[in-house]
């Protein structure tokens, strides 16, 4: 498949020059030939890559749903363009740009390409250590298959029209494309988790959002753009109001689904006074949108109005750091035993006293294993780059018993109580290990 991928790029390649002969009405009879060839190759490529994708497992064609889908759109406008371009061509030479071209040539370059790199990436998870699904940052590296979306929408008691309309929307392309202002910057980031490029319309609260999401295990799938609800809400002077609004996403967690939409904290405090029916506060502090949450329930779905004030700067950078670390860096066994043994011997040792153990331990695989779960860092306590203030343990529920242990005052052996902090020596904990407190025996 990758050779004739190579081979196909190639010839889109050629195709292009020889299309500007085909407008500037010079083509010769030798790339006439030339074309006749082209053609030929192509459909040999397009009836192989639709062999490979009988083959491939319903994951990757799911993966692939979406994309194929913009494609298609992108194969429409393409038709049209060129068909209107293609005034003055021979009938036979206009069939061949049009049907080529448009379909053969965009269609399977992209999606070729697009599996190639899907291959690409699984060839990498599996030279790198293993560690569990469920210590994996990410949580999960894939979109659900069928049968696991029908086991989640009957987990969570959806209706048959909810479950519906969610697989629409799981299989379709955004409703619609950013655009950038002079106030954000738009653009798009390719998510590892969907399989597909995500839009956002500002890199310092979307994109930042597409971050948490891409790697909170809470979130199973999360779709840009999805759908255009109607809003009707009372403006201050008591006239209705009708506005269509498009979500910045659909959310699909373990526990729930629904639209979101991120705003600046600065944006809404704004918003809620000058649209008082459509933004407000609630109960907890947060933000609310009445009329979104009636038109997502509707649907069957939430509502949720986000704010840039519960993005945390520190953590969001340093999953931006670790992001290359969980798919490129490749962690010998013996050197990840060695990082293990070290942290879960002395757990709560910072990054700086680990790497100064003997024989030397790399930063690199030390980053790899926090990345991948192997190692429990709290992102949101210092940047990584800081090693004297970045702590280690072997998993979360060490980490929070250790910071317990750190705020309660102990007991020295003659009776005297210490202060919070000041413990001379920390036992390793872990869990389900058994304690023995106030003369009882725990687990």
């Amino acid at each position: 498949m990758a050779g004739s991928t190579g081979a196909l790029i190639d010839n889109v390649i050629q195709l292009f020059k020889l299309m500007d002969s085909v407008y500037r009405g010079t083509l010769t009879s030798d790339q006439e030939n030339a074309i006749r060839k082209i053609q030929a190759e192509l459909s040999s490529v397009k009836k192989e890559f639709s062999r490979f994708l009988e083959e491939t497992t319903a994951m990757k064609k799911k993966l692939l749903e979406r994309q194929l889908q913009s494609l298609r759109n992108y194969c429409h406008l393409t038709h049209k363009s060129a068909s209107e371009r293609s005034e003055g061509i021979s009938r036979v030479f206009r069939r061949f740009l049009v049907i080529v071209w448009a379909k053969i040539c965009v269609k399977s370059a992209k999606i070729c390409v697009k599996v190639l790199r899907l291959d690409d990436i699984v060839g990498t998870l599996a030279a790198t250590v293993s560690t569990p699904a469920s210590a994996n940052p990410c949580g999960k590296t894939r979109v659900m298959q069928s049968s696991e979306f029908d086991q989640w929408c009957q987990r969570l008691a959806l209706s048959p029209a909810t479950r519906d309309f969610l697989a629409h929307l799981r299989a379709s392309p955004p409703v619609r494309r950013v655009q950038g202002r002079a106030q954000n910057v738009s653009g798009t980031y390719a998510s590892r988790k969907m399989g597909v490029t995500i839009q956002f319309e500002s890199h310092t609260v979307e994109l930042w959002a597409m971050y948490a999401m891409e790697y909170d295990a809470q979130v199973l799938e999360y779709f840009d753009q999805p759908h255009t609800l109607p809003f009707t809400y009372q403006s201050p002077s008591r006239r209705t109001v009708v506005a269509s609004h498009t979500p910045d996403f659909l959310v699909l967690r373990q526990d729930g689904v629904g639209f979101e939409e991120w705003k600046q904290e600065e944006r809404l405090r704004a918003l809620a006074v000058s649209h008082p029916g459509r933004y407000q506060r609630d109960a907890s502090g947060g933000w609310r949108c009445p009329p979104g949450e009636e038109a997502a329930g509707r649907l069957g779905l939430s509502y949720h109005v986000r704010s840039s004030a519960t993005l945390h700067p520190t953590s969001i950078r340093n999953v931006i750091f670790l992001e290359d670390y969980l798919f490129t860096h490749r962690v010998a066994p013996d050197t990840a035993a060695q990082i293990l043994e070290a942290v879960s011997a002395t757990p709560g040792i910072s990054l700086a006293a680990l790497l100064r153990a003997s024989p030397p331990i790399g930063v690199d695989a030390v980053y790899a294993l926090i990345a991948r779960g192997g190692l429990y860092v709290d992102l949101l306590a210092s940047p990584l780059k800081e090693h004297p203030h970045v702590r280690l343990y072997p998993d979360q529920t060490t980490a929070e018993a250790h910071v317990l242990l750190l705020a309660s005052p102990c007991s020295a052996p003659d009776g005297t109580r210490s202060a919070p902090g000041a413990v001379s020596h920390l036992v390793a904990l872990h869990a389900h290990a058994p304690l023995l407190w106030d003369g009882r025996r725990w687990t």
